[in-house]
């Protein structure tokens, strides 16, 4: 297998990927096409892809650069690449492979160059595939109160993340992606209310996403 460190973050333990109620996660699981070959960039312990397997009975790949993370996908029976993003998306290439689908969850607030990111893995996509993404909102109400009274504290998780390199509103998110020449084809934006409410707090979010939205989720195309 391969192992670099070009990418070297995934999905954190304590991700809002896994946050209960009605998170990205749930939101990236509505919008994949039953039977679809998926590929997770950043897939940490394969938990997304062994749902997806089940419930879609998807074909599904991790790439995930934390050895002991990926080990727990593949006892789970997961095919993982050990290794960062842009040595496994060039990897795959060569193997000739495609998706449909290709997550980012919680992912592209890790790397220096996220446009760059999303523009090495276009050649994995069919035709018609998508990209999945989702990105925290530094936007979101209770981040801009801790800003307004002057404070900027890193934490282990969440908004804040020690390892995060970019920081997105949603006006900004957006613009990242159609940087990478994708076409945003639909949008959810989650956050408390979601949480506690399901898909009907998910669109409750969705009137003022720029306040209420911790995280927001895209699926792109190809333009």
């Amino acid at each position: 297998m391969l192992r670099v460190t070009e990418f070297p973050y995934g999905r954190a333990a304590g991700s809002e990927v896994a946050a209960p109620g009605f998170g990205p996660a749930e939101v990236i699981s509505s919008w994949i096409t039953p039977g679809a070959a998926v590929l997770d960039v950043g897939c940490w312990t394969g938990d997304l892809l062994g749902r997806l397997s089940v419930s879609h009975q998807c074909q599904v790949v991790g790439i995930e650069p934390d050895a002991r993370a990926a080990a727990h996908a593949v006892a789970a029976g997961i095919e993982t690449i050990v290794a960062g993003g842009l040595e496994a998306s060039f990897a795959l290439q060569e193997s000739g492979r495609r998706f449909h689908h290709v997550i980012f969850a919680d992912v592209l607030e890790h790397v220096s160059d996220p446009v760059e990111m999303l523009r090495r893995f276009e050649p994995l996509l069919d035709r018609d595939g998508t990209f999945l993404i989702s990105i925290p909102n530094i936007g979101f109400l209770p981040a801009r109160a801790k800003i307004a009274r002057g404070l900027w504290e890193y934490e282990d998780s969440g908004i804040f993340d020690r390892t995060h390199l970019r920081f997105y509103t949603v006006r900004s998110g957006r613009e990242m992606v159609e940087a990478a020449a994708l076409r945003i084809e639909r949008d959810a934006y989650v956050g408390p209310l979601a949480t506690r409410l399901g898909q009907l707090g998910a669109r409750l979010t969705g009137l003022r996403p720029g306040l209420l939205a911790k995280q927001m989720v895209f699926e792109a195309s190809l333009t």
